[in-house]
């Protein structure tokens, strides 16, 4: 009896193989999609960040380096710092951030980001005025807007 018993077992199993067992998975869920809601820019902005966005040309790393200035877009309003903090911020920021990842690989990026801050905020070092850190925000919010439009 025992033998009939492990012998239907094992037709059974041969039969339908580990689909038995599928019925005690639960399904695993599906992530959801991240959707980014950026405000579409100016055309004046559009114009200094869209060539920017385009020396990016990895969608992963469009993506992330959009993400990175959104992030800073939301943070740059909340600071009191000069200009050369700034600096230092995004630098610092961004070598955390990308670890290293992206260290020379577009070229002309940091050059027109550098302008691209220089244009609101002139090169001599001094304390951001609010309308000049509004206009940063501005700025980075463009640039991720800029990114993520593929």
């Amino acid at each position: 009896m025992i033998k009939n018993i492990i012998a239907l077992l094992l037709i059974t199993y041969g039969v339908f193989g580990n689909s038995i067992f599928d019925i005690l998975d639960t399904p695993t869920p599906e992530p959801a999609p991240i959707v980014l809601k950026i405000d579409e820019p100016s055309e004046t902005l559009k114009a200094k960040v869209v060539p920017l966005a385009a020396t990016i040309t990895d969608n992963d790393d469009r993506v992330e380096v959009a993400l990175f200035f959104l992030e800073l877009s939301e943070r740059v309003q909340k600071w009191d710092l000069n200009l050369q903090q700034l600096n230092d911020v995004v630098v610092t920021a961004a070598v955390k951030f990308f670890q290293g990842r992206l260290h020379g690989k577009y070229d002309g990026f940091d050059q027109g980001l550098t302008k691209l801050i220089i244009d609101v905020t002139g090169s001599e070092v001094h304390i951001l005025s609010e309308e000049e850190k509004l206009k940063l925000h501005e700025a980075f919010e463009a640039l991720a807007w800029a990114l993520v439009q593929r």
